[in-house]
């Protein structure tokens, strides 16, 4: 038999309650945490982290992509489809060869998405009240 959980429950109803912007820009921020994660834990040879992060990184990008509605977001949904196979192909190179500095440039852009995001669903509130 389950235990009752609150603190899952409360999780399960912030995500149930969020905003879509708010969603992608929490999955960017986990995902940040992951690709960061996973190059600390190939520094420290953290072997048992490295597999965690570089799996759950996987995920979120994937989500990311997922959550791309093509038919609205046009050329825009395009760009972060390829972007995504991008970091998806970068993530799988850096495990491969044991190079988390290839992971860098994959955080950086995953901040700068974030910031635009965040950003847009601002904006998008301000214009709504």
């Amino acid at each position: 038999m389950a235990r009752f959980n609150p603190y899952a429950q409360y999780q399960n109803t912030q995500v149930e309650s969020a905003d879509p912007g708010s969603l992608v820009v929490t999955c960017y921020d986990a995902a940040i945490r992951s690709v960061h994660g996973a190059a600390e834990a190939m520094r420290t040879k953290d072997y048992q982290n490295r597999v965690r992060h570089f799996d759950l990184a996987f995920d979120l990008i994937n989500e990311l992509r997922g959550s791309l509605n093509k038919e609205k977001g046009g050329q825009i949904a395009e760009n972060l489809e390829r972007l995504y196979g991008y970091f998806t192909s970068e993530l799988l190179m850096a495990n491969a060869n044991n190079d988390p500095d290839r992971l860098e440039p994959i955080e950086r852009m995953l901040k700068d998405l974030r910031s635009a995001w965040n950003e847009a669903r601002k904006e998008s509130k301000s214009a709504t009240a």
